[in-house]
């Protein structure tokens, strides 16, 4: 028998930052042919969300002109969708691409700040709804084949001129590049260069420590949270990294590649998702540290800095044919090209490093993002749920002691609770959210032996209504303890 609210609650799969796995997404098959898509209130405000995740969907065979329509409330008016082609270049839109031949949509579309709900819909030209069956998360944005992500190292008022290069190259190439920023090297000039090219697009600011110490030198607090710090506090950053007011430094870019336990402990402590080392050969995603909260360190693919036999130091290449191979092969594999460089050094005015970059952009099936974008969007993508059945009408209670489960579920504004109590005992049934904390006591009285019923409307103690999400309720009457858990769409 469980005997305490927390304990209860973690052998339902809660979310905390320990955990492997958590249902941060889940998704349902409303009324009307809509989806109806939650997501975990406490994990959108710790990492966003704000850029778009891509739900397939199957259609009926031979359906023709079609739309897609989205709504982050059930209060809120139908938005329209633009359609977008394969044959287009886009990442990083709010659009729905439909494949005729294969009959699926491809439906892109993000979280706000304001609402964690999200509902989706089809309909043909006429406005009549139709029947789309829900398949998944694309594992990349628009079901592309891989991803490409760029990372720079050294960002620092003494590398301005050199990343400012290396910054609008890749913006012409139309790559996103995650600048490792070494705060304590930047003064007021620095963060407006940094602003300007923030603004321009496909640049991530990502953290680099603030004076990029050696191996055993560490002050963790100067080094980590303060770099993370003095980021948010000296810049504006992009809509995909934000939540309302809150903004979001997903990437750390370590100095000298250097880690330990230590480091990794800070950095999930400050919600990083990433942490990107120095060594090449590797492509894909890491698992996720339960230790820590955030993905396990990962290496590159490629670096395009001079060859150490130039530079005397480094796994940069010149060899075009062995870069373009690392390009190659991971899209073959379905898995994330991640090419490295030092502004600092690269050789703008060799022909590898251009051949390269022709080599690996502005192909259509695949995504090219961020590199937190593509993190944050696997932790979406990897943890999504869907229901095996939906509650539209009470269960049938067993003979004893018996809690049904919730009628309808998903549920907007109110649902209905039943139980049955065996023998006179005090009851008591109580509402809890995702993070274990009491939201309202339903009954806290004694019954007699019965079925019983109780409905809830959404509001806590207090009488507000509460935010769209996972809850759970629990009742205990005498040594009888059950919970269930439950979403509210708004």
């Amino acid at each position: 028998m469980i005997r305490s609210v927390t304990a209860l609650l973690a052998s339902l799969i809660l979310f905390t930052p320990l955990m492997a796995q958590w249902n941060i997404i889940n998704v349902q098959s409303g009324a009307a042919s809509t989806l109806e898509i939650a997501v975990d209130p406490q994990t959108h405000l710790d990492y966003g969300f704000a850029y778009p995740l891509t739900y397939e969907v199957s259609l009926p065979a031979g359906t023709t002109d079609l739309l897609a329509h989205y709504r982050h409330s059930s209060d809120e008016s139908w938005t329209e969708l633009e359609e977008k082609t394969a044959d287009e270049f886009f990442n990083g839109l709010e659009v729905v691409r439909f494949d005729a031949a294969e009959n699926k949509g491809y439906i892109s579309v993000a979280f706000r700040s304001s609402s964690d709900s999200l509902f989706l819909k089809v309909t043909d030209n006429g406005g009549n709804n139709i029947a789309a069956v829900f398949d998944g998360i694309s594992k990349y944005y628009d079901n592309r084949d891989a991803a490409v992500i760029c990372t720079a190292d050294d960002m620092a008022e003494w590398s301005r001129n050199k990343f400012n290069t290396a910054i609008n190259i890749l913006q012409d190439y139309k790559i996103w590049v995650s600048i490792g920023i070494n705060t304590g090297g930047c003064n007021s000039s620095t963060y407006a260069f940094i602003q300007n090219q923030l603004n321009e697009g496909y640049v991530e600011a990502a953290a680099h420590s603030r004076s990029h110490p050696g191996p055993g030198v560490w002050n963790y607090y100067e080094e980590i949270t303060l770099n993370k710090q003095e980021i948010i506090d000296n810049l504006t950053l992009p809509a995909d990294f934000q939540n309302g007011n809150k903004e979001y430094v997903y990437t750390w870019i370590a100095p000298n590649g250097y880690t330990d336990a230590a480091i990794d402990s800070v950095l999930g402590m400050n919600q990083f998702l990433v942490n990107r080392l120095y060594y090449d050969g590797y492509s894909g995603f890491s698992d996720w540290d339960t230790q820590n909260g955030m993905y396990l360190p990962v290496g590159v693919t490629r670096a395009i800095d001079p060859p150490r036999s130039r530079l005397g130091w480094g796994i940069g290449s010149d060899d075009s044919l062995y870069l373009n191979a690392g390009f190659d092969e991971a899209v073959a594999a379905g898995e994330v090209y991640h090419f490295l460089m030092h502004p600092n050094v690269v050789e703008w005015d060799s022909a590898y490093v251009w051949s390269h970059l022709d080599h690996v952009s502005n192909h259509k099936n695949i995504w090219y993002a961020a590199t937190g974008q593509v993190f944050a969007y696997h932790l979406a993508q990897d943890n999504y749920v869907v229901p095996t059945a939906i509650a539209e009408q009470p269960e049938q209670l067993a003979d004893g002691f018996a809690l049904a489960q919730n009628y309808p579920n998903p549920f907007n504004p109110a649902t209905n609770i039943e139980y049955r109590i065996a023998s006179s005992e005090f009851v008591t049934l109580k509402i809890y959210d995702i993070r274990g904390r009491l939201v309202k006591t339903l009954v806290n009285e004694n019954h007699s032996p019965g079925s019983y019923r109780v409905q809830w409307d959404g509001r806590d103690q207090s009488g507000e209504s509460v935010v769209s999400g996972f809850y759970f309720y629990r009742i205990q009457a005498g040594e009888f303890t059950d919970a269930k858990k439950f979403t509210l769409l708004r």
